[in-house]
């Protein structure tokens, strides 16, 4: 499924009135149509009330009252706002609609209703909302979500379009109506919860108008199943990929044996797990599947950059390589990546420590010669961008947007609903739950990417590949256990079983 930003979707509307394509009389004229047609084909023996604002998301309401009444249904409208507040092309509408009687009335504040038959059609905020609902808008949204159907037209109000963000009583829509392409907002965790099902229709945007900006899809199965390598009847462990895993210190050994496990278990033949010689005895006894290569750390229990000779010459008879997690913030060990990533030729995955070198040194990642991916969390990405967490959601996507201009590899930025992006590309990851928001959980992630690299996948289709089928994994956990009782090592045995669904 495609998707679109705000200011994507109101420059296509632009686009589409100023190339004479259609009108925007036409356009919303359209989407009330689309909505109707959409009512009678599942809600025709119910009561339909429209609560209509008073810009163009409420033209959209007024549009559909109208060709509801003309197909024989008897719409009530709710417009909270007065006439002489109505936009120019709501205006019309409302005009229309008085024309051939339909019922329109402007009550202050909500009243009873019998809740057991009516289907709301929310229609007051469309994608241009921002910030937080206003009172008087909350004591109808507040109202509406007692109800038990509720369709919301383009975005349900009180949810952003561009970032997911949600007010105080947003609505919680049964579904959503998208006039032309989902906008981001809808598939954004906690956007998507308030959502519904996403019904995407055409109202008359040209196929041929090109916007500009990042691409947005959805990712799904359909885009996995297409994806994902198929195994060679014939192949041997040398064949399947060979994974440098860079992970660990005095502390988080644990973060090693979950990258290297996951490596193991998307497919990777071998794995050689550094380790820092004073720890290798608790790497070879907790990765049992994986080989170590010791590294003499002089007694401290992290790598030091007297390591690199041995570890660079060890990586060019791998097929990928993971560095950072769980390494640590010790100078000589950041020191060691610096010159790690400036000279490894094989594709890299980088994540958690390991990207603290970048940390407000972005130009760094120009010096990688190779195919790479990074998967920093919010957190992370907040020190790479030099921008606070809120900063980043809040002017998503013009913040990534330019972050991407000095990134040549993928980036992965774990969220609710992860974003993947490379050069003009982006996708919303679609699975996963918060039963992912546990220690390691990251770890196994970024050890499935790099497994996926080693097998041949770019960065960017191992990174989709991974991040779907890593949220996968946590959906089908959560339908027998808590999704607060996932533990990082639950995920790992679970990985073959969801790969089985695409190796059919």
């Amino acid at each position: 499924m495609d998707l679109i930003s705000k200011d994507q979707a109101q420059k296509l509307d632009s686009l589409t009135i100023n190339s004479g394509h259609a009108s925007s009389i036409e356009l919303m004229n359209n989407a009330g149509i689309k909505i109707s047609e959409f009512i009678q084909k599942k809600y025709s023996d119910k009561k339909i009330v429209i609560i209509s604002g008073k810009g163009n998301n409420g033209g959209d309401g007024l549009a559909a009252a109208l060709s509801l009444k003309k197909s024989g249904l008897k719409p009530l409208v709710l417009s909270i706002f007065q006439k002489k507040d109505l936009s120019f092309d709501s205006l019309y509408f409302y005009e229309e609609c008085k024309k051939i009687d339909i019922e329109i009335s402007h009550p202050i504040e909500p009243f009873e209703l019998d809740r057991s038959d009516i289907v709301i059609v929310d229609c007051i905020l469309g994608i241009g909302f921002k910030g937080e609902l206003r009172k008087n808008i909350q004591i109808w949204t507040e109202w509406i979500n007692g109800f038990k159907f509720i369709i919301s037209a383009d975005i349900p109000t009180g949810v952003q379009a561009d970032n997911g963000k949600v007010s105080k009583n947003a609505i919680n829509a049964s579904c959503t109506i998208s006039m032309g392409m989902p906008k981001l907002g809808s598939v954004i965790e906690p956007g998507r919860s308030f959502s519904g099902a996403i019904i995407e229709v055409d109202i008359g945007f040209s196929n041929a108008m090109k916007i500009e900006g990042i691409n947005w899809e959805l990712l799904g199965h359909s885009k996995i199943r297409a994806l994902l390598p198929k195994i060679d009847p014939s192949t041997h462990k040398y064949k399947q990929g060979k994974v440098l895993v860079l992970a660990g210190s005095r502390g988080m050994t644990g973060a090693a044996y979950l990258c290297s496990i996951a490596s193991l278990r998307v497919g990777a033949g071998l794995v050689m797990s550094c380790a820092p010689k004073s720890l290798n005895d608790i790497y070879e006894k907790k990765i049992t599947e994986a080989m170590t290569l010791p590294c003499d750390d002089k007694g401290k229990g992290y790598f030091i950059l007297s390591n690199y000779d041995q570890i660079f010459d060890y990586s060019n008879q791998c097929d990928s390589v993971l560095i950072g997690p769980g390494i640590g913030y010790n100078k000589s060990t950041l020191d060691l990546v610096e010159k790690l990533i400036a000279t490894i030729t094989k594709p890299i995955l980088i994540d958690a420590d390991g990207l603290k070198p970048f940390y407000n040194n972005i130009f760094l990642f120009s010096k990688i010669k190779s195919d790479f991916a990074i998967t920093p969390h919010m957190g992370e990405l907040s020190n790479l961008i030099d921008a606070s967490t809120e900063d980043i959601i809040n002017n998503f996507p013009n913040s990534i947007d330019v972050f991407m201009e000095n990134l040549n590899g993928t980036l992965v930025a774990k969220y609710p609903s992860t974003f993947i992006l490379k050069d003009n590309n982006g996708y919303i990851n679609c699975s996963g739950n918060a039963g992912l928001a546990t220690a390691g959980s990251g770890d196994v992630l970024s050890g499935m990417i790099a497994g996926l690299m080693a097998q041949g996948c770019s960065s960017l289709h191992a990174s989709l590949i991974g991040v779907f089928i890593h949220g996968s994994i946590a959906d089908v956990i959560s339908k027998t256990m808590s999704k607060r009782g996932i533990i990082a090592s639950d995920l790992l045995n679970h990985i073959p079983k969801e790969l089985k669904e695409y190796e059919l």
